[in-house]
């Protein structure tokens, strides 16, 4: 579940055990809608900003919208591989049998593809920019959400198969040799050697006592946890120094699904019960009677999940054979069972979907929730620090250094970002070239590069920053390769630069002048409403549409109506 939490933090351990006590639910568990299908499912489903997505047999990935509407069909031939990745703009991440690994776009259309060195073994996940964690046997690779490679790295042995975003936009890992590994945004790589592999692996923030964070005491860079949970019941928890952290309880039975929330882990058990374990005080809070059969697993899209509802204080229970919703302190709320479901359903937004064996896709109104607002992606998790330019005192002893000459530096971050060697140094070569497109005592021609470089690296952490620049921005060379860059990284959740975008083209009104902007500034819209697709799209078209309709240049206008033309 991707929710904002609003808990203050006083309250939090209130709130999750007492639960709350404003919402109304509907008793039963309503048929909405159906869809037929062009085969059985065998990815996870995925909801996620109001879209449905699906890979099916046969290599079809199907998606819908919440009110069942057919959005997009997307064929290949030959067969997926049973794993999916979603964005936190909703694009979709797929890999086939042949190692062929797709992006397509929240709307279905391909953003980019690449040929890899073998199928990968688990489902991508997006980082807090839209970058893109791929695991393959032996490597992991990160690439930006425009394709770029940014790192990857060589294992030491197999993937076991279990991975986690962390607590810093990184990754957690295990290895078939029973390696915990860590894996930061950036590509550094810390590890614990483990007796046995964990089932589950759960980020956990640092232990709190008496309101101070462990963290401070040095163990490491964050007091970041990770809570292991073992086939058997067993309970671990390190920090990522290697440290043991926590007097952790033996949960007494097999875990099934598990989660975290806070520094609160809930697992179902292989005996029917749903369990709440406090990680600080190593102890488990409540446990809760849970659906008969939650425990029968397959492959991994037939696994139980368990998601939080941190806004609604709601816990979810998904499996194959049913889903139940309960309270933060285990009371039961709802359940409902599922007769022949291909895989384990998804839950969004007060509604439960389930692909049949039936080969149709089925929504069931489970919350008498209203329609939310329509969003552009779902609010960042957190930052890796990638907007920020460097400090005043920074740039000067930088600038100085190179006497404001950047061409060799540029030519060789360029070669790094070219070979997906980017890795640890991103952060700092990120503020480099924020410094030089920001200081117009650089010559013109490595501030046009600087920008350049920026779009290829992608980060959206960066996009803020080229906003404000383009509008501050006297010249027009810069301010073109400003928008090329924008239009390369293809997201604005906030919509700030269409924001800036808008302004430009009324501004200069009629849009006669520095043809090449408005040029650049109708390609970045194309791109940007097909990568984003709705609202971001409706309203990139009402800038192109004001393109078109401008006393523009011939040039402007046919770039303009054709971006159009691709939409339909």
């Amino acid at each position: 579940m991707d929710g904002k939490c609003r808990i203050r933090a006083p309250l939090l351990a209130a709130f999750f055990f007492l639960g709350p006590l404003f919402r109304v639910f509907s008793a039963d568990v309503p048929l909405v809608w159906r869809q037929p299908l062009s085969g059985n499912v065998i990815s996870e489903i995925s909801a996620r900003l109001q879209s449905i997505v699906a890979v099916c047999e046969g290599g079809s990935v199907r998606a819908f919208g919440a009110s069942g509407a057919p959005l997009w069909d997307y064929k290949v031939p030959g067969r997926f591989l049973p794993f999916l990745g979603r964005s936190r703009s909703a694009a979709s991440y797929l890999c086939r049998t042949n190692g062929e690994f797709i992006a397509l776009s929240r709307t279905g259309l391909v953003q980019w593809r690449l040929n890899l060195s073998g199928p990968i073994v688990a489902p991508p996940l997006s980082g807090w920019d839209e970058r893109v964690f791929i695991f393959l046997s032996k490597k992991i690779v990160c690439l930006s959400a425009s394709g770029h490679t940014l790192w990857q790295r060589e294992l030491s042995a197999p993937l076991a198969g279990e991975t986690a975003l962390d607590r810093r936009g990184g990754v957690i890992t295990v290895l078939e040799d029973n390696t915990l590994l860590f894996v930061s945004p950036f590509g550094e790589v810390s590890q614990i050697k483990l007796y046995e592999a964990p089932r589950f692996i759960l980020p956990i923030p640092p232990e709190q006592r008496a309101g101070v964070s462990r963290a401070k005491e040095g163990e490491n860079e964050n007091g970041e946890r990770v809570l292991l949970i073992y086939g058997d019941g067993r309970l671990e928890a390190y920090t990522m120094a290697g440290k043991a952290s926590g007097n952790l309880t033996h949960l007494g039975a097999a875990p099934v699904a598990a989660a975290a929330f806070k520094s609160y882990a809930v697992v179902q058990l292989s005996t029917g019960f749903l369990a709440a374990l406090d990680v600080d005080k190593g102890a488990v809070r409540w446990k809760s009677p849970s659906m008969p059969g939650v425990g029968a697993a397959g492959n991994r899209a037939q696994r139980p999940l368990i998601q939080f509802d941190e806004e609604e204080g709601l816990i979810y229970l998904l499996s194959i054979t049913g889903a139940a919703a309960f309270k933060f302190d285990g009371t039961e709320l709802w359940n409902t069972r599922l007769e022949n479901a291909a895989v384990t359903p998804a839950f969004d937004e007060g509604a439960l979907y389930s692909g049949g064996r039936d080969w149709i896709l089925y929504a069931y109104k489970a919350e008498a929730r209203p329609d939310p607002p329509p969003r552009a992606s779902l609010p960042a998790l957190g930052r890796y620090g990638l907007g920020q330019g460097p400090s005043r005192r920074e740039w000067t002893d930088f600038s100085e250094r190179y006497d404001f000459e950047y061409e060799t530096l540029l030519r060789q971050m360029e070669k790094s970002i070219l070979s997906g060697g980017l890795g640890e140094e991103e952060p700092v070569v990120v503020r480099s070239l924020i410094g030089i497109v920001s200081d117009k005592q650089t010559i013109l021609t490595e501030r046009v590069e600087a920008a350049r470089l920026l779009g290829l690296i992608g980060s959206t952490e960066t996009t803020p920053f080229l906003a404000r620049r383009l509008l501050a921005e006297s010249d027009g060379t810069v301010q073109t390769e400003i928008v090329l860059a924008l239009g390369r990284i293809g997201v604005d959740p906030q919509g700030r630069v269409l924001d800036v975008f808008q302004r430009l083209i009324e501004r200069q009104r009629p849009v006669i002048q520095n043809e090449p902007l408005f040029l650049a500034i109708a390609a970045a819209l194309g791109n940007m409403c097909r990568f984003s697709g709705p609202p971001v799209s409706e309203r990139g078209v009402r800038l192109l549409v004001m393109l078109a309709n401008e006393n523009s240049s011939s040039a402007v206008h046919e770039k303009a109506r054709r971006e159009l033309e691709s939409l339909r």
